[in-house]
């Protein structure tokens, strides 16, 4: 997360508040009428000014914890109806705030959403078993339908329209507005830090920690201004770094190789002049070829995780009957196969209209690069190496599929 001081952070409701431009906000009486209390515990001082106001704009009471420890505190003084609860926290992290609210009895049966950028791995299934209410992604869910979620579980507050005094004052600047004025700042950082991590020292990981940091930030301002496609590929590319970080031994020369080319289309996105504010992929078609069925199933499970569909063949000769009549978006070659190796299909799918153009990338079992440039002498884009983290292939392919689609 982003790091506020520890100085600059305010009781959001129930205070006076400056905007930029030194007009102030009294909400005590809006935080007085409103039937339902929200507790925020976000270290990103910058997001959680967001949440509020749009909580505050729906009618909810809402105050803000800066860290895990704050927010266990609060959540007996305060006595809120529901928690927004970050999973990345200093001090105690999401999953020890969790276990602490449900050894309470007073807190055993309180909603708790996590929000995080964190959408995979161990620590969300942690999350899950100590008593989370419900997950939700920062990149792939806007202050809008957090906002939404809030009054699925605990209905309605008094309605905006109702409220005493106006707490909507007009921000010096806004998300979007945000947005685009950091997007060089960022796309810059971006490449600087992507380097950095290129040529790391042997086990230090604070090189990949740093950048890690970074893809996090540019989500979380993409996420704020509800520019989807930017939020879900720094989601993807975030959650493949931090895998890296949690198994250091994954980071391969395939690994290296994936994260270059993702954080650079990250980089090339985020200064793109009209930011897309949907991301469908529902018009995406993906084919994985493997005669593994166990390695399809895997490959169908890590591009699930992006929100993409895959079609799954396991034979080689029925999958180049496939291409020959359908247009593929991406295509996943094993390259050792019997019958018809990968190689040799994608040769042969060249020659079909439908996918003559059509990204192919090799899924192999070789453990080095040593076989790319034969790979791509034979009409592949690129190649990963077995054994692969799922977060990977996943950055591939959305990387590939954004690339593709200019």
């Amino acid at each position: 997360m982003i790091e506020a001081p520890r100085e600059s952070v305010q009781n959001f409701a129930g205070t006076r508040l400056a905007s930029a431009g030194g007009v102030g906000v009294n909400c005590e009486t809006a935080v007085a009428a409103a039937t339902k209390r929200v507790l925020i515990v976000e270290d990103d001082q910058v997001l959680a000014r967001i949440y509020w106001k749009k909580l505050i704009t729906e009618g909810y009471a809402v105050e803000v914890a800066p860290d895990g420890l704050k927010g266990v505190e609060m959540a007996q003084s305060y006595r809120p109806d529901l928690i927004v609860l970050d999973l990345m926290l200093p001090g105690l992290n999401g999953v020890q705030v969790l276990e602490r609210l449900r050894r309470d009895p007073a807190t055993q049966q309180l909603p708790v959403i996590l929000f995080t950028n964190q959408f995979m791995g161990d620590l969300l299934a942690t999350a899950r078993k100590s008593g989370a209410t419900k997950i939700l992604n920062k990149t792939e869910n806007s202050p809008a339908t957090l906002a939404k979620e809030i009054g699925g579980l605990i209905g309605e507050s008094i309605h905006p329209s109702t409220m005493p005094v106006a707490v909507t004052e007009a921000p010096a600047e806004t998300p979007d507005q945000r947005f685009y004025r950091q997007a060089p700042e960022h796309a810059a950082e971006l490449r600087r830090l992507l380097d950095a991590f290129l040529v790391r020292g042997n086990g230090d990981l604070s090189r990949l920690m740093a950048l890690l940091q970074r893809v996090r930030a540019v989500g979380e301002v993409a996420t704020a201004a509800e520019f989807a496609l930017t939020a879900h590929l720094a989601g993807a590319i975030a959650n493949f770094l931090q895998a890296l970080n949690d198994d250091p031994h994954a980071i391969t020369a395939s690994a290296r190789h994936t994260a270059t080319k993702a954080v650079q289309c990250l980089a090339a996105l985020v200064q793109f002049p009209e930011q897309p504010t949907h991301c469908d992929f529902s018009g995406v078609s993906v084919l994985a070829v493997d005669d593994d069925l166990v390695a399809l199933r895997l490959a169908s499970n890590a591009l699930a995780h992006v929100r993409l569909r895959t079609e799954s063949i396991s034979n080689p000769l029925t999958a180049r009957q496939r291409v020959a009549e359908k247009t593929f978006n991406l295509i996943l070659l094993d390259i050792e196969m019997p019958g018809l190796d990968g190689m040799q299909l994608c040769k042969q799918l060249r020659e079909f209209p439908a996918n003559a153009n059509t990204p192919v990338v090799f899924v192999t079992g070789v453990d080095d690069f040593d076989r790319r440039e034969t790979a791509l002498a034979h009409g592949a884009d690129d190649l990963i190496a077995k054994p692969y983290l799922a977060a990977e292939l996943s950055v591939k392919a959305l990387t590939y599929l954004l690339t593709a689609r200019g």
